[in-house]
Parts: structure tokens; C-alpha cells; sequence
């Protein structure tokens, strides 16, 4: 169940000046525009979905996965319009992810984040990784 219940999902098409981009920054570790036209182009391949989140109208967040082994999802990015944050809006994110009919969901992080997915239930594991060695990153499951 949703805590908010008028939140709306909306796959999109992303495009260049989307009011999305400016919620997906917020999960984009030192979000150069460089990096965020990276991001951008990820997001046209066929492997990468995203998806809008509303209430009322309003963009609120915003969900970036791939579809991977049977049944997973990978989460690429989740963000919450600043205005939103502290509402349940990222819970409820994770929550629709769920009932799309995966059986898990994925996701790695920092430990700037990591309380967030724990407290949506996810089982988390410290690993190193080789690109940011001297950073506490972990790795995310959630058994839906």
C-alpha cells in the first residue's frame, strides 16, 4: 500500500530539457553536465526505463532502472524533488518498482544513502569498489 496515495506513475521519453533531469541531479554523484549528459544518453538506450512520479500534477520523483536477470530490476537512479523529501514519496517509489512483478530489486549506493534503502527493507552488503576505492559503497537487494 502507498502512503501517498495520489502518487502517479509515468514512464517517459526522455528528452533534453526535461523538468525530470533536475530531479534525477539529486542521484547523480557530482552531477557535472558533462556526467549528466552521460546519464541522459543512458537513459535513450532500450535496456533503461524512466519514470515520473506525481501527485496532483506535480513532479516529485523520478526512477531510472533496467530490467535484468529473470524477474530483477536494477536501480540506476531514484531521486525526490527536494520539496517532497521526508513525505514517503522515495518508499512509495520502491513500492511501485515491487509491484510491477519483480521478484528483486537491486541497487548500489554510498554511504550517504544507505539508510534509505534500509529502511525500505533492503538487505545491504559493504563491498569495494574498484573505482572509488577509498569510498564505503554497498550493494542493495530487496526481495519483493
Amino acid at each position: 500500500m502507498l502512503i501517498n496515495e495520489a502518487l502517479t506513475a509515468r514512464a517517459i521519453e526522455p528528452h533534453e530539457d526535461d523538468p525530470i533531469w533536475a530531479v534525477v541531479e539529486h542521484a547523480v554523484g557530482f552531477p557535472t553536465p558533462a556526467k549528466m549528459a552521460e546519464v541522459r544518453r543512458q537513459y535513450l538506450s532500450a535496456e533503461r526505463r524512466l519514470v515520473a512520479f506525481e501527485i496532483n500534477g506535480v513532479l516529485v520523483g523520478a526512477l531510472g532502472f533496467e530490467e535484468a536477470a529473470p524477474k530483477d530490476a536494477i536501480m540506476e537512479h531514484i531521486a525526490v524533488a527536494v520539496s517532497a523529501r521526508g513525505q514517503g514519496v522515495g518508499r512509495d517509489i520502491v513500492r511501485w518498482l515491487c509491484s510491477q512483478g519483480f521478484a528483486a530489486l537491486r541497487a548500489e549506493t554510498h554511504a550517504d544513502a544507505v539508510g534509505f534503502y534500509e529502511r525500505c527493507g533492503f538487505e545491504v552488503e559493504r563491498f569495494v569498489d574498484g573505482r572509488f576505492p577509498d569510498t564505503a559503497r554497498f550493494r542493495c537487494v530487496l526481495w519483493c
